[in-house]
């Protein structure tokens, strides 16, 4: 398809509307590339068969699909009667980049070996935008605006239990990956999706910019016991399109985190604004979200900004809302998710068996203190241990910390940092010295905690 700035909202339509008028199924649509020039973004409904070739290929995620659209469309009251404050979910993440540069280095503008500090910025504007945080771009005033209160978080463990930063790196020979390759993506890495949410950020082949996998619900009665297609739940991001203004996302109209956003709206559940039915011609049906406070769309934004877009559906006439993450706007353009997709999404996390499992595996994390709290075991450490302690480590938030190992003579054998993180379990390995007792200071920007431990003879 032609890339230019002069055709018009409708010839977008009309072209996709046969295309998205697929009824029936919850169709997983990819977002194009566009390129940094000011050119017109084809973020449009172009239909990749992804989540159709699932279903074909495994028959229980399929089934287990159509179980929890039904559960997910049944009346249910989102009211909190019980006076608790609502319960921050925690997401754990792990970014697993997949890229050609056999140097190894890491950061830049072209580089897909992108740096941690992209990363990063990717992880703090999804928790600004699911938390719909005061002062960041992830705000809004709409009275249907929703804190749909999720918080993702890069991983501290990985499946061993071994401490991680949450980012993998791994060459691949390849240059790009295809929309229907997401099994070859996790031949190279994977961590359990019930767990973690994977996220690989790699270069897509063609047009595309990011897929996810839709939640299912099998392991019910009636249906097969195990959930379809674990190795691939997860989210495919575009390197080009993944972070904030830095690194390989510093030109173009969807540099500002929000592909990422939007995907991950699909890995907890929801769908497009607009139904994924254009409806273009006269007298035809626009499509549904399912979502009661989201007003019906005839299309998607396909625009290069935020203009005023109004839909008639049933007769009434009402604005589009441009603004929400599902739709197809401008990074820009998006703060909003609606008390009914929060409600959607947090159904979801109770009803599709991996996503209750991730959610329930984060709830097992250490609590928080107060004040900084340090507790050594095994201790004395044991011959069996091989000269590793583990250190439970409690604080308020996330904060970085800085642990020193002395000597009981007080020289510093051993010292690590580890960047902000949540209260955590550290295992530390003692240096080749001779048996003894051992300081171990633990350090955060303003406290420190020393406890000491035995290594026998």
């Amino acid at each position: 398809m032609p890339k230019t700035a002069t055709v018009p909202l409708n010839v977008f339509t009309s072209r996709f509307r046969n295309l998205c008028s697929l009824s029936g199924l919850l169709l997983l649509w990819l977002w194009p590339v566009v390129p940094a020039a000011a050119q017109t973004p084809t973020r449009g409904c172009l239909v990749n068969p992804y989540d159709s070739l699932l279903q074909s290929r495994n028959p229980n995620y399929a089934r287990g699909r159509v179980l929890l659209d039904r559960l997910l469309r049944e009346p249910r009251s989102s009211a909190r009667t019980d006076g608790t404050e609502e319960e921050t979910l925690i997401i754990p993440v792990v970014v697993h980049v997949v890229h050609n540069n056999s140097s190894g280095q890491t950061g830049g503008a072209t580089n897909p070996n992108i740096s941690d500090a992209q990363i990063r910025s990717q992880i703090e504007v999804l928790n600004e935008d699911y938390q719909r945080k005061i002062n960041t771009p992830g705000f809004n005033t709409s009275p249907v605006g929703a804190n749909v209160n999720i918080e993702f978080r890069l991983a501290i463990y990985d499946p061993q239990g071994n401490l991680t930063t949450g980012i993998t790196r791994h060459y691949s020979s390849r240059s790009s990956f295809s929309t229907t390759e997401m099994n070859r993506l996790a031949d190279i890495v994977y961590w359990p999706s019930n767990r973690y949410l994977n996220i690989w950020v790699t270069r897509i082949t063609g047009d595309f910019i990011g897929y996810a996998q839709f939640p299912d619900m099998t392991g019910q009665p009636g249906l097969a016991e195990v959930n379809g297609i674990e190795r691939t739940d997860g989210v495919i991001i575009d390197y080009r399109n993944f972070g904030r203004n830095i690194g390989t996302t510093t030109q173009g109209v969807y540099t500002q985190g929000r592909t990422t956003t939007h995907e991950i709206g699909h890995w907890l559940g929801l769908l497009h604004t607009w139904g994924d039915v254009v409806c273009d011609a006269p007298g035809c049906s626009c499509g549904t979200d399912f979502i009661n406070d989201t007003p019906a769309a005839q299309f998607p934004n396909e625009t290069l900004g935020c203009p005023e877009l109004f839909s008639v559906c049933g007769g009434v006439r009402t604005r589009n809302m441009i603004e929400n993450y599902m739709d197809y706007s401008p990074d820009r353009c998006m703060n909003i998710f609606t008390q009914g997709q929060k409600d959607r999404i947090r159904r979801v996390l109770e009803l599709s068996p991996r996503r209750k499992a991730l959610i329930e595996s984060a709830r097992q994390a250490l609590p928080e203190t107060d004040n900084l709290r340090v507790r050594a075991f095994p201790n004395p450490v044991r011959p069996q241990d091989n000269r590793r302690v583990n250190l439970e480590i409690l604080l308020k938030g996330s904060k970085p910390l800085r642990v020193a190992v002395f000597s009981s003579t007080g020289q510093l054998v051993e010292e690590l940092s580890v960047n902000s993180t949540p209260s955590l379990i550290l295992p530390v390995t003692l240096p080749l010295q001779k048996a003894g007792l051992y300081l171990i200071r633990v350090s955060t920007p303003d406290e420190s905690q020393v406890t000491k431990v035995l290594l026998p003879e």
